[in-house]
C-alpha cells in the first residue's frame, strides 16, 4: 500500500488568504470618543478624532459636521482642516471668531473646539475624513452624540445682615436639567476680597465646598476662623462661617459642577456655572458703635479737668509765693 500523500490547497486559496490580510490591515478607521457625551452650557468642549489604516500622506484631512436632533438626517458642515469656506451659515461667524476651531494635534489626528457650548450645539458629531486610499476599504468618519446640560445657581446670605461675632450662614441651590440619571453635583464657595472699596484684581479664593463624592474639602478664610461646609439638601449646599469678623468682608459665590460617569466607571467633570454675588459685611453692634466715641469723649473730658486743675493749681501756689 503506497504511502499517503499529504493534501495540498489550491494556489490560488493561499494567495487569496494572503490578499485579505493585507487588505484587511490597510483599513481605514475613524476613531471618536465613547458617546454619549455631556456638557454643561457655556463652557468649552473638545471632541477628538484620528483616523489609523489609511494610505496616502501622513497628513490626513478632517471634515466636522454635525446633525441637531431636529433634524437628524441633515448634516450642518462645521469646520474643515483642508477647506477655509467649508463651514455652514449657522457656524460661519463663530468659526471666523475663532469660537469654533478644528486644531490639528498631528497627521493623522485633530481635535474640535468649541468655546463656549450654546444650546443648538447638542446633537450627532461627525468626523469625517476623505479618501486617500487606492481603494475604498473601512470606515471613513466616526459618529458621537453631544447632550447639553444646563447648569444653574442661586446663592444668598440667610437672613440678610450679619454682625461681626456671629455666624453667617451662605446658602446656594442648584438646579440642573438634562445629563444621565447618574448625575452627580458638588458646590464650592469663592470669595473675592476689596481693596480700597474696590474688589482686587486677585483670583477668587476658595473657602470650601463638598465634592461630587460627598467629601469636604476646605480652602482658606479670610478671617482665618472656622468654616463649615455642608449639604442640606440633594441640591442645597451650605457655607457657615463662625465669629464673623471684619476680615471675612467681601463677594462670594457658589460654583457647582456636574458630575458624569465613564462606561468604565470613572467621573469626569461636564462643566460648572457659577451664582451671583453674595456680599457679606460684618456690621458693628449699635452699642459697640457708641461704645467707643463714649470712651474718646470720656478720655478727653479727663484731659481737659486735669489741665484745667493744673492751671488752677499752679496760679493758686504763685500768689501764695508773692505773699
Amino acid at each position: 500500500m503506497g504511502a499517503l500523500r499529504p493534501t495540498l490547497l489550491p494556489p490560488s486559496l493561499p494567495l487569496l488568504l494572503l490578499l485579505m490580510l493585507g487588505m484587511g490591515c490597510w483599513a481605514r478607521e475613524v476613531l471618536v470618543p465613547e458617546g454619549p457625551l455631556y456638557r454643561v452650557a457655556g463652557t468649552a468642549v473638545s471632541i477628538s478624532c484620528n483616523v489609523t489604516g489609511y494610505e496616502g500622506p501622513a497628513q490626513q484631512n478632517f471634515e466636522w459636521f454635525l446633525y441637531r436632533p431636529e433634524a437628524p438626517d441633515t448634516a450642518l458642515g462645521i469646520v474643515s482642516t483642508k477647506d477655509t469656506q467649508f463651514s455652514y451659515a449657522v457656524f460661519k461667524s463663530r468659526v471666523v471668531a475663532g469660537e469654533v476651531q478644528v486644531q490639528r494635534l498631528q497627521g493623522d489626528a485633530v481635535v474640535l473646539k468649541i468655546a463656549r457650548l450654546q444650546a443648538q450645539d447638542a446633537g450627532i458629531y461627525e468626523c469625517h475624513t476623505p479618501s486617500t486610499d487606492t481603494r475604498y476599504l473601512g470606515s471613513y468618519s466616526g459618529k458621537v452624540e453631544l447632550r447639553g446640560v444646563v447648569l444653574e445657581a442661586v446663592a444668598w446670605l440667610a437672613g440678610g445682615t450679619v454682625y461681626r461675632g456671629e455666624t453667617a450662614s451662605l446658602l446656594c441651590n442648584i438646579s440642573v436639567r438634562g445629563g444621565p440619571p447618574g448625575l452627580r453635583l458638588a458646590a464650592s464657595w469663592w470669595v473675592e476680597r476689596p481693596e480700597d472699596g474696590e474688589l482686587s484684581s486677585v483670583p477668587a479664593q476658595l473657602v470650601g465646598g463638598v465634592g461630587q463624592d460627598g467629601v469636604a474639602e476646605l480652602g482658606v478664610r479670610p478671617g482665618g476662623g472656622p468654616v463649615s461646609v455642608e449639604l442640606v439638601g440633594p441640591r442645597s449646599h451650605r457655607l457657615r462661617l463662625h465669629s464673623l469678623g471684619p476680615e471675612d468682608e467681601g463677594v462670594y459665590h457658589c460654583a457647582p459642577s456636574a458630575w458624569v460617569q465613564h462606561a468604565d466607571y470613572s467621573w469626569y467633570q461636564a462643566g460648572s456655572a457659577r451664582s451671583g454675588p453674595v456680599t457679606v459685611y460684618p456690621y458693628m453692634h449699635a452699642l459697640d458703635t457708641l461704645f467707643v466715641p463714649l470712651l474718646v469723649g470720656t478720655g478727653v473730658a479727663l484731659v481737659t479737668g486735669a489741665t484745667v486743675l493744673g492751671t488752677i493749681t499752679c496760679c493758686f501756689m504763685k500768689r501764695l509765693r508773692k505773699r
